[in-house]
């Protein structure tokens, strides 16, 4: 079986390979035994995101975190490479200067659970392709440019407990669907263009600790049930 240490030796990696070549004893590297997991690549400085790629190709890989560095584009072999790991279930490519809009090739991601792009540089629509399993359970896409309306289809993801679509450029109603979500415990829509009313059957969801819509241009009354009451003065 290839080796970490193989894959990448002569790209962008931050580690070094000569000194230590026990990939398990490299900084944000965790396994589980001798297979690797996580990478929690954070703040690592990385500028180009030709690894990314050959990091696919790990196998056992569970979790992707390369937020908070200077990646400006994402190759087109990564999302290829990687939606042939059926354990993948995180993706973090928060605080970078991506940009451009998100295909539809984010469906190949089959086990994805959690994907985070908050404060980058993504426009057009809102993506409504996030795995085929349709097993997500977290979406960031917060501090970006993406434009239109809320798609109702992702209220199709029937596991999502969390959605921030805060400072973004949408407009147009809060989809009557959204309040589907019977696990939805977190939904941030503030600072976007969005207005008519706060859909009535939000009253329904019993698990919503945190809805923030501030900074938008909302109508009407708000109706809520004594429980979601509750959760907001917490």
């Amino acid at each position: 079986m290839i080796t970490l240490s193989q894959l990448l030796n002569n790209t962008a990696s931050p580690w070094n390979i000569t000194t230590q070549r026990n990939p398990c004893l490299w900084e944000g590297v965790h396994c589980n035994s001798s297979s690797v997991t996580n990478l929690s690549l954070s703040g690592f400085g990385l500028v180009t995101s030709d690894f990314l790629p050959v990091v696919c190709k790990i196998g056992s890989l569970q979790a992707l975190d390369v937020s908070n560095n200077q990646l400006s584009s994402i190759p087109n072999e990564f999302i290829t490479s990687c939606g042939g790991i059926h354990g993948l279930k995180l993706l973090n490519f928060s605080k970078n200067s991506l940009s451009g809009k998100i295909g539809l090739e984010l469906d190949q991601l089959d086990s994805l659970k959690s994907l985070h792009l908050s404060r980058n540089h993504f426009d057009g629509s809102i993506p409504t392709n996030l795995g085929k399993s349709k097993a997500l359970e977290q979406l960031d896409l917060s501090v970006n440019n993406f434009q239109g309306s809320i798609p109702e289809q992702l209220a199709d993801y029937g596991n999502l407990t969390h959605i921030d679509l805060s400072f973004n450029n949408l407009s147009g109603f809060i989809p009557g669907r959204i309040g589907e979500l019977s696990k939805l415990e977190v939904l941030i829509l503030s600072s976007n263009n969005l207005n008519g009313g706060i859909p009535a059957n939000f009253s329904k969801l019993a698990t919503l600790s945190r809805f923030a819509a501030n900074q938008n241009h909302f109508s009407g009354s708000i109706l809520v049930n004594s429980q979601i009451s509750e959760n907001f003065r917490s």
